[in-house]
């Protein structure tokens, strides 16, 4: 199963070591989404360790609230576009990383039809 970890507002993101056991258990990738200026940003797309220990290091340097995700992949293959998160938008686009008002999903599992 993927590791989703929701940061509320005005707490720490898990510890470095943490986040590593994560990624090592969950080796499809990792992204995160924060909230800043009004609009929830996301970037993702990290797949390797040289990638994974910069996503850790960019988490720590983040605003509250905020959610991570560490992939495996089940349904659809493996690829920097199909890390999470992703974002709500009529276009719902595989970008790595941007920015909108209608916010980001993350989920453990398979979602199609959209």
């Amino acid at each position: 199963m993927c590791v989703a970890i929701v940061v509320p507002e005005g707490k720490k993101a898990p510890s470095a070591e943490i986040l590593r056991d994560c990624a090592a258990a969950n080796q499809d990738g990792g992204g995160v989404a924060w909230v800043d200026d009004g609009q929830v940003h996301w970037n993702k797309g990290y797949q390797d360790k040289e990638d994974i220990d910069k996503l850790i290091k960019f988490i720590h340097t983040l605003p509250t609230p905020m959610v991570i995700h560490f992939r495996i992949a089940t349904v659809g293959g493996k690829g920097q576009g199909l890390t999470h998160p992703f974002p709500l938008t009529q276009d719902n686009t595989l970008k790595l990383q941007g920015k909108t008002k209608a916010g980001v999903m993350i989920h453990n599992g398979h979602w199609g039809g959209w």
